[in-house]
C-alpha cells in the first residue's frame, strides 16, 4: 500500500515561503510551501453583521421624460455654416 503525500511530509519541517526540489524515481518534484492554514471559522463575517433584510422600496423620481428610438439611419448632423476664407468677422 502506498503512502500519502500528506502522510509523508507530515514530519518534514517546512517553512513558509519557501520551495523545495528532490528527485523522486527518475522525475524532478517541486514543492512549494505556501503558507498556513487558516481556519474557515476565522474568515467568516460575525454574525451580528449580517442583514438579512436587504431589500427596500425606493420613492419614485419626482420627474422624469419618455425617450423612444425608433430603427434605421441615424439622422445626420446639422451642417455648421462656415464663413468664406477672406471673410474675417
Amino acid at each position: 500500500m502506498g503512502t500519502s503525500l500528506a502522510d509523508a511530509l507530515h514530519d518534514v519541517e517546512l517553512e513558509s515561503g519557501r520551495t523545495y526540489r528532490c528527485r523522486v524515481k527518475e522525475l524532478w518534484v517541486e514543492l512549494r510551501v505556501l503558507g498556513p492554514v487558516i481556519e474557515p471559522a476565522a474568515t467568516l463575517i460575525p454574525e451580528a453583521d449580517v442583514r438579512l433584510d436587504a431589500w427596500t422600496e425606493l420613492p419614485a423620481s419626482p420627474g422624469g421624460f419618455v425617450v423612444s428610438a425608433h430603427r434605421g439611419p441615424p439622422d445626420l448632423p446639422d451642417v455648421p455654416d462656415i464663413p468664406p476664407e477672406g471673410d474675417n468677422t
